[in-house]
């Protein structure tokens, strides 16, 4: 993947269009919807509730791409799908790689925040 965690032109629009302050705490918010939600996401996949993943994998889906994460929202797509077409196994494994792409999500919104 040569993307990077964070499109710094999405997020650098997002800091724009609402104030340094208010995208900090925007994304502090983000990143605490990303744990909750992906950690019942992981669950509902354990769990092989198919109708859970897809519900907690959409808007996470969503709020990735508005913070510039876009590489996790592409991966929280594809879990998505495979979760409504009924593929278990496939939004299980797909599931689990994402542990690896949040934390690189983290690391970067951290490393842009001020001071």
């Amino acid at each position: 993947m040569n993307q990077p965690a964070i499109d710094d032109d999405t997020l650098q629009r997002l800091i724009a269009d609402v104030g340094r302050d208010n995208a900090d705490d925007l994304v502090g918010v983000f990143l605490q919807e990303l744990d909750e939600r992906a950690r019942r996401l992981l669950q509902a996949a354990h769990d092989g509730d198919l109708e859970g993943v897809a519900r907690e994998a959409h808007p996470l889906k969503s709020a990735a791409a508005t913070y510039g994460a876009l590489r996790l929202s592409e991966a929280l797509c594809a879990v998505e799908s495979a979760a409504r077409a009924g593929r278990r196994e496939h939004a299980a494994a797909l599931a689990a790689e994402l542990d690896e792409e949040i934390e690189a999500v983290r690391a970067m919104l951290a490393s842009a925040a001020p001071g």
